[in-house]
């Protein structure tokens, strides 16, 4: 009897663990997808749309609410095998390229459309870094880089050197973690050098070269595309694998996904920006890459019709930039409204796990939301 106790309760605890990490989450996004069909294409102004984007980033900053989906899909076995373990913090989450861009994305659209609220700005972002502009967290990888571009912006308005300092800081870190071929790696305990360093430390390269004025930062920033385009360019449609063997020179990862066309793009639009010898290849590739809908890309373009704003966001971003294609903001909104839903940009593939494992989950991301709001602050 003790045993058939036993089984039951065993079968019982199976059936809520499956009901909680399976069933449930199943649910809500079908609950969600359907909640999003009936809002986002509420027809609502432009301008009424806009303005909600730019309240809820406020509120995401303000709150620091994580949106982007890092972990992986997991079968039952697996979630209980790490709940009791015990997971990592998610302090890191905290300091990581999603906020780094939301900051970026949302202080340049507060610079470039006269808002008043550039000083409420101001007063979050210095939250993280002290009078004398030295970070209050660990500076310990590239997807950090990104937060000197807000610092560079906030330089540039109001001429405090703590924003400079803090600038000089995250240059530092880029020079001392150079390899004995002048690139930093993005993965120092990996095997292979991904597309993604080119996106997350070359935007700011050529801005602090801009600020500075000193010719080795924008060397420096040419020296890493040309290392990664040497190994993991395709030659003919000028567009990057995920990653390639450092030891081996193999191609690896997916060489059509779509967020690491985004990387690349960042990286050679940035340097474009100064002299303009990248258009020729950023006239390739929009040529090249196939849309899903008009200015509408996906996760793996050419192979998939899942839209993925995250990469959608960083194509039109530097196709803009470049000049390649014009778009008011109002045709911008009413293009993206079916993927807005009450001020959040929706539709973002999750956090990639790694070379060839590529998440399943879309949703919110601070990525999306930072991305969107700098081309809103390009477009009249």
């Amino acid at each position: 009897m003790i045993i058939i106790y036993i089984i039951l309760l065993f079968s019982a605890l199976v059936n809520i663990l499956f009901f909680y990490f399976d069933f449930l989450p199943f649910l809500k996004n079908i609950l969600k997808e359907k909640r999003k069909k009936s809002t986002a294409t509420a027809n609502k102004d432009f301008k009424t749309i806009e303005n909600e984007i730019l309240k809820t980033s406020f509120e995401i900053v303000e709150t620091e609410k994580q949106l982007t989906t890092w972990n992986k899909k997991q079968y039952v076995s697996e979630r209980f095998y790490h709940y009791i373990k015990g997971t990592k913090s998610d302090e890191f989450k905290k300091f990581h390229f999603p906020v780094a861009f939301l900051y970026h994305g949302l202080s340049s659209y507060l610079l470039n459309t006269d808002k008043s609220d550039i000083s409420r700005f101001k007063n979050i972002f210095d939250k993280i870094l002290d009078d004398q502009g030295n970070p209050k967290f660990t500076m310990d990888k590239p997807d950090q880089v990104p937060f000197g571009l807000t610092s560079l912006s906030l330089y540039e308005k109001y001429e405090d050197e703590k924003y400079l300092k803090f600038s000089d800081h995250i240059y530092q870190f880029i020079i001392k973690n150079l390899n004995d071929k002048g690139v930093l790696l993005y993965n120092k305990s990996s095997d292979n050098q991904y597309v993604d360093v080119l996106g997350m430390i070359i935007p700011f390269l050529v801005s602090y070269y801009k600020t500075t004025g000193n010719n080795e930062v924008l060397s420096l920033a040419k020296r890493q595309i040309d290392f990664f385009e040497q190994y993991g360019l395709d030659q003919s449609t000028h567009l990057p694998s995920h990653a390639f063997q450092l030891k081996n020179k193999i191609r690896t990862g997916s060489v059509n996904w779509g967020r690491g066309f985004g990387w690349y793009l960042l990286g050679i639009n940035a340097v474009n920006s100064v002299d303009g010898s990248y258009l020729p290849k950023l006239e390739k590739i929009y040529q090249t890459v196939p849309e899903t809908k008009t200015f509408i890309y996906s996760q793996f373009p050419g192979s998939s019709h899942k839209v993925d704003i995250s990469a959608t966001v960083m194509l039109l971003n530097c196709f803009l930039d470049s000049g390649i294609i014009n778009i008011t903001k109002e045709e911008f909104i009413n293009t993206f409204q079916p993927y807005l839903q009450d001020g959040y940009v929706m539709q973002t593939s999750g956090d990639t796990i790694g070379i060839n494992d590529y998440s399943d989950f879309f949703g919110k991301s601070e990525f999306s939301q930072g991305m969107f709001l700098l081309i809103l602050s390009k477009l009249k």
